[in-house]
């Protein structure tokens, strides 16, 4: 009688055929490691100096209403003297105003870009080379660049204030005036050197320049660090940590990134998420929009027939996002978006004194099916519910249609916290 092999012993003769075959193929190197640098603290660099700088090179690239690459190249030759690869001599005052302008850096922990208007995208990488290396790269279209992300001896290091923009603009326009000098057309993007202000994430930090070996920690880890050790953390969130954080810089105001604005959440009784702005100035918490009067409102909000079935269809945690007196004026745009101009849309409907205050309570899921949201509005006792096209469903299953035609999406839904619905057409 044969013996019947075991299950173990098939697995064993299909892993050693396996082998065999692999071992007739030729070998494939296995992908590279993604790189990541060294992450700790680090000095600013020494200041450079022009003595130092042999060779600047400048890659320029732009799209957006047309393409444009430009590349240009710059030798110290004779006498000390700057000359483009066509023999141009370049007044050396102007590289003495770019290696001026290689100042204020910061310990930075990846690449910033900031967005002031779209189609408008230039593109710098600029490498001085001698004694020192040093790199200087931006994407972003606010004003001087900014910010900038500048690679010395390989250490990353981060400009807020743009003053390397004006520096490369006035040396460009000596290499080349025909794109960026005086006489260039005003209608040509690389005429102009500086566009407006704005505001960036201070958080990302995805990926580094080329040649960098060393980059600061993350700064969204440092500052829910901040955030942890602060008194007013502490006395609302007893023993929790920071679940999520998103730091922004706005650069018109702040140009060095010193006051530092966001929001940022952090587990909340059972099943609950709750997030709230901050701010901080350097190392220290200034605000954490909470106060005394958010959590015995928020435990008799989640006890209402309509957070009841919110909950009942989402899939844990529920995300409560405070926004307390907030500018909630018709038109303008809130922490929470259009939830400010819905807010006196609905206070207009039901005559709400002018005393009514904006604090404004976001609650999102996601769930076993597409969630609306809900934003609750304490002061009118309210709540708008929002995010198209999911609306109709959820009333449908609060069971609060009777008597009201089918969901439309011209319309506003509001509901009592008792699950009342009332709408109001657009």
């Amino acid at each position: 009688m044969s013996k019947v092999p075991r299950i173990d012993e098939v697995v064993l003769a299909g892993a050693l055929l396996a082998v065999g075959a692999a071992s007739c193929r030729r070998a494939e190197a296995p992908p590279p490691a993604p790189r990541e640098p060294i992450r700790e603290d680090y000095p600013p660099p020494a200041p450079l100096t022009l003595d130092e700088v042999r060779t600047i090179s400048v890659d320029y690239r732009f799209t957006g209403f047309h393409n444009n690459h430009l590349a240009y190249r710059l030798d110290r030759g004779e006498g000390g003297r700057f000359r483009t690869s066509s023999g141009r001599e370049v007044d050396e005052r102007a590289v003495a105003a770019l290696v001026a302008a290689v100042t204020d850096l910061h310990p930075s922990d990846g690449i910033k870009e900031c967005t002031r208007i779209t189609d408008w995208y230039p593109q710098f990488r600029v490498v001085l080379t001698g004694a020192r290396e040093v790199t200087l790269e931006t994407r972003s279209n606010c004003a001087g660049y900014a910010p900038w992300s500048v690679v010395v001896g390989g250490d990353l290091f981060i400009q807020y204030d743009g003053k390397l923009g004006p520096a490369i603009g006035y040396l460009l326009a000596r290499i080349d005036p025909a794109h960026f000098g005086a006489s260039a057309p005003p209608d040509v993007p690389e005429a102009f050197t500086v566009v407006g202000n704005g505001e960036f994430s201070l958080s990302s930090w995805t990926s580094v320049p080329d040649g960098v070996r060393r980059a600061a920690p993350p700064h969204d880890r440092i500052y829910a660090g901040y955030l942890e050790q602060s008194p007013l953390f502490r006395a609302f969130f007893p023993g929790q940590k920071v679940a999520s954080i998103a730091l922004t810089c706005e650069l018109s105001h702040n140009p060095d990134c010193e006051r530092v604005i966001g929001e940022a959440s952090a587990a909340w009784g059972s099943g609950f998420e709750l997030s709230f702005p901050m701010a901080f100035d350097g190392a220290t918490v200034t605000r954490v929009g909470l106060d005394d009067g958010v959590e015995p409102l928020l435990r008799r909000l989640i006890a209402t027939r309509v957070l009841r079935k919110f909950i009942q269809m989402s899939t844990p945690p529920v995300t409560i996002h405070v926004a307390l007196q907030e500018r909630c004026a018709p038109g303008l745009n809130t922490s929470v978006g259009l939830a400010g101009a819905y807010f006196a849309e609905i206070c207009d409907a039901i005559g709400a004194p002018p005393s009514a205050r904006c604090d404004i309570y976001h609650v999102s899921s996601s769930g076993i099916e597409p969630m609306p949201s809900l934003y609750y509005y304490p002061s009118i006792e309210r709540v708008w519910v929002g995010g198209d096209p999911y609306v109709g469903a959820f009333i449908d299953r609060l069971g609060v249609t009777a008597g009201h035609a089918r969901y439309d999406y011209h319309n506003t839904y509001v509901l009592r916290l008792d699950g009342t619905l009332t709408v109001l057409p657009r």
